[in-house]
């Protein structure tokens, strides 16, 4: 009897030591994994049933250009504490970001050649992936040329480039009868040389109707000639006949004075010393 109840005693414990070997045995593992289509993607790794997720395990991914919204199966948000129940694939959500850095840079056409300058900088912002909006500026004595769109890197490292031809003006000079003066043909802002004076018979230069500047204006621009009259004092000496200054009438035509008297002293002559 003794022998039976060891026996008995042994088969139980077979069977529990069994029971627990096999229960360690079945213990069902999953594997879970990780999806994003951007920043670093996690590894997969492996949990036993009813195991929970752990912040750990839903790390907060980041990517320039984008803010990381979570993970998800399917349509439903993955929180800590969700319970594995079979192999699952986390799938990162991300938002675009609509405040994405680019730099618009103009620049401008130089004066003593045909290339271009740094002029100014202008940072804006998008939303990543989309065109940018660049706009021409208005300056003084340029006109743009195209504007080249491009598309808004995630990393903000995007620029746009827009340049700017000088525009041509001319200065006319009118000299009102006197002598020629060439016009003066000039990109914006080209140092201006005044061109000489201009002369006319009779009369005396007295300048431009406006200044010339020292570079060349933003318009076409026409100067007028000044001029005033040259004037003479004549003395006439007639000693015997003190009258006939009177009577003759001088006229004048540059330099030169042409006196008509009355037939009756058309026998004098008369002479500028």
């Amino acid at each position: 009897m003794k022998k039976l109840g060891i026996f008995i005693g042994k088969i139980f414990l077979c069977g529990l030591i069994l029971s627990c070997s096999v229960g360690v045995i079945n213990e069902e593992k999953f594997t879970v994994f990780y999806e994003s289509e951007y920043g670093t993607v996690p590894e997969s790794f492996e949990v036993t049933e009813n195991n929970v997720l752990t912040k750990e395990q839903l790390p907060v991914l980041e990517e320039k250009g984008y803010t990381f919204g979570g993970w998800y199966i399917e349509e439903s948000k993955i929180e800590v504490g969700y319970i594995v129940l079979s192999n699952i694939t986390l799938t990162a959500k991300w938002t675009v970001n609509t405040d994405t850095a680019y730099k618009v840079i103009h620049y401008q056409q130089n004066i003593e050649d045909d290339e271009y300058s740094l002029f100014e900088i202008e940072e804006k912002s998008g939303t990543t992936g989309s065109e940018t909006e660049a706009i021409a500026k208005e300056y003084v004595g340029f006109v743009s040329k195209d504007v080249e769109q491009g598309r808004i890197l995630a990393d903000g490292s995007t620029e746009i480039k827009v340049y700017y031809d000088r525009k041509v003006f001319t200065l006319t000079f009118d000299t009102d009868g006197g002598s020629e003066v060439k016009s003066i043909t000039e990109k914006y802002g080209t140092t201006i040389t005044a061109p000489e004076n201009p002369t006319k018979e009779g009369y005396s230069f007295m300048g431009w109707n406006q200044e010339i500047p020292k570079t060349m204006p933003a318009e076409n621009v026409t100067y007028k000639a000044q001029w005033q009259e040259n004037t003479f004092g004549i003395k006439v000496q007639a000693p015997s006949y003190s009258d006939i200054p009177n009577l003759a009438t001088p006229t004048i035509s540059g330099t030169t004075v042409t006196f008509v008297a009355p037939e009756e002293y058309a026998s004098y002559s008369w002479y500028i010393d």
